[in-house]
């Protein structure tokens, strides 16, 4: 254990803040510390049985200050050989003579250095002994001020007291070199940082000249930019209206007095919320508090607002998105600017997208449960189509003529409902999805002339020609499902060949057309007299026309040509029976292998179906999407 363990320290000091920091200084050093806030609490721990080593005392404290706590110590017999310091800033020379008088040790002069601290302490313990052995008391008469002191002490106080002193002088002294040789070092330092800045100034006035210049162009920059800005705002698209820190408007663009029905001078001045934002949708009141752009005045955060309305000068709510924005100036809020678009075509297109997506739906269902019902219809409807055809063969027994014209009739309607089963089944497969096409290399003429085979027997019946025209460019092979462009085939001569009076004439053209020269030149059906089927100058296309000399279209009739289940009245007499799926099917056979149809016709001349396919359907998706 070090010596300095078994040393104890009575620290009195008033202020807690340099009492701890002195206590820890010393104890860092292995110094036992007691601490007191004053003489007098420092005079009960001695009569309770403390017995320090050292005392280390402030001189100003309340109730007892260092000189007398000192001079108590020395009137009685037990401490007054204790080593005492005083702690002081030493600003009156009169401290030494009070030191002298009270019986103090030594002198420590604030603010201290630590290592000198501990250095007096050590020297102070060093020489107890010795102070003990040499007590030679002395008294002397020092002249100060204009005063005459008498101080009787011992010789080594009034040595240890003097050298503190000049100790402390000559410390402070050479803190002063220290400091007027660091003064005269910034003085150098100032006076180069002085011219250095001169420099600076110099280069910088210039420059301030040439940014005043830049600037004043800049200003004007910011005009021309100002009334730019002004004319943009008054020709924006949205409308745009500004309100004060009272909701009070103080500016309304072009587009806002047209959506609101109001003039800038009806609405300047007026309250923002009460003119145009009072309801909410349902028409019940909306409160001030809760509305988003009073909101942004009163806690400065930008509000957007969807699906809201605002209200018209007749009285009548429009839909609206917004953004209300606090205006700052200077860091503090001075209003609010409300930028917002009338949405009403938007929520148009919305309800008719939701409308056109259950109607797709609907749709999708149907074709599922024609299809289903197709099929269900199918194997009951074969049984009676072989059954009738078994009794016409006479195979269950001979039949009278009535009979047979009978069975004749039972046979004809099922396959008339055969036919129409199979329509709704192909139709319901495009409807769905499911009706995918098989392209193969196609002869188009082979096709056309398969399609007019059919035929030839019911058109000599009725006394009809046939006749097939094709452009040489038109004998090429086409990629193409086989089946299906017979099919399209099939229902168009079907049709041609009923409408048509005995004597008449139906006629099939062919030709290879590109995109340029390619025009829906009839109705197609949508209600368009005109369309384009491509703009693509790449790209070939096959064109097929069935023209016939029978009954014709009314013009009225000519949109519902291509619905579904629709079939037109004859002008002529009720004797055409159909499905009224046949051109229907045929349009969607068409628009799958990514083509067109449509239809011209005169009323009781004829009419003329036309339709074009891609020549390679490997432009089939390109031109549907077109």
């Amino acid at each position: 254990m070090n010596e300095e363990n078994n040393l104890k320290i009575l620290i009195v000091e008033d202020s807690t803040t340099q009492a701890l920091q002195l206590q820890h200084t010393l104890e860092r050093s292995g110094y036992q510390v007691t601490a007191a806030v004053n003489g007098k609490e420092a005079l009960i721990l001695l009569e309770e049985g403390l017995r320090p080593t050292l005392v280390i005392s402030d001189v100003l404290m309340p109730e007892m200050n260092g000189y007398e706590f000192c001079a108590r110590l020395r009137a009685d017999e037990r401490f007054r050989e204790l080593p005492f310091v005083l702690v002081t800033t030493l600003n009156d020379p009169k401290d030494v003579i009070r030191g002298l008088e009270c019986g103090a040790n030594n002198f420590i002069v604030k603010p201290y250095d630590e290592k000198y601290l501990i250095n007096r302490i050590q020297y102070l313990f060093a020489n107890f002994e010795l102070r003990k052995n040499t007590k030679a008391e002395m008294g002397i008469n020092v002249f100060f001020s204009g005063e005459n002191y008498f101080i009787t002490a011992e010789r080594l106080q009034i040595l240890d007291l003097l050298l503190s002193t000049y100790e402390n002088a000559y410390r402070q002294n050479m803190e002063l070199q220290n400091a007027q040789n660091d003064l005269r070092t910034l003085n150098e330092r100032l006076e180069e940082a002085v011219r250095k800045r001169t420099r600076e100034l110099v280069d910088a006035n210039r420059r301030l000249n040439l940014e005043l210049e830049e600037r004043r162009q800049t200003e004007v920059s910011l005009e021309r930019l100002k009334d730019q800005y002004g004319m943009l705002l008054q020709a924006a698209g949205e409308g745009i209206i500004g309100e004060d820190l009272q909701g009070r408007i103080t500016f309304v663009n072009p587009a806002a007095e047209n959506m609101f029905g109001y003039s800038a001078g009806e609405l300047i001045g007026q309250s923002g919320h009460k003119t145009w934002h009072h309801s909410k949708i349902d028409g019940g009141p909306y409160p001030e508090d809760e509305c988003p752009i009073t909101g942004a005045c009163r806690d400065g955060r930008t509000y957007k607002g969807t699906d809201e309305v605002f209200w018209k000068k007749d009285g009548s709510p429009f839909p609206v998105d917004y953004i209300a924005t606090p205006i700052r100036e200077g860091g503090a809020i001075n209003g609010t600017v409300v930028i917002f678009r009338d949405i009403t075509q938007r929520k148009m297109l919305q309800e008719a997208e939701v409308a056109r997506i259950a109607s797709d739906s609907a749709n999708r269902s149907k074709s599922d449960f024609l299809a289903n019902m197709s099929h269900e219809l199918r194997t009951p409807l074969n049984s009676i189509l072989g059954f009738s055809e078994v009794l016409i063969d006479g195979l269950f027994g001979k039949l009278n003529e009535k009979q047979k014209e009978y069975a004749q009739d039972i046979y004809n309607s099922g396959k008339h409902l055969l036919a129409l089963i199979n329509d709704i089944l192909d139709l319901s497969k495009v409807e769905a999805g499911k009706l995918e096409l098989e392209p193969s290399s196609v002869i188009l003429k082979d096709v056309l002339d398969a399609a007019l085979s059919l035929f030839r027997e019911k058109a000599m019946k009725h006394n009809l020609k046939l006749s097939l025209e094709m452009e040489p460019e038109a004998t090429v092979q086409l990629e193409a499902d086989e089946r299906k462009l017979k099919q399209i085939m099939f229902n168009l001569l079907s049709n041609a060949v009923k409408f048509t009076p005995d004597g008449g004439r139906v006629h099939i053209a062919a030709r290879l057309v590109d995109g340029p020269r390619l025009t829906a030149r009839g109705n197609t059906g949508s209600g368009s007299e005109q369309s384009p089927v491509s703009n693509k100058s790449d790209r070939n296309f096959i064109e097929v026309s069935v023209s016939d000399t029978g009954i014709g279209i009314k013009p009225g009739d000519l949109p519902k040509l291509f619905r579904e289940f629709t079939q037109l009245e004859s002008a002529y007499e009720k004797r055409f029976e159909g499905t009224g799926l046949g051109l229907a099917l045929t349009k969607r056979l068409v628009e799958l292998h990514g083509g067109k149809i449509w239809v011209d016709s005169e009323f009781g001349t004829g009419s003329t179906f036309t339709f074009v396919i891609p020549a390679d359907q490997g432009q089939r998706t390109a031109a549907a999407c077109e």
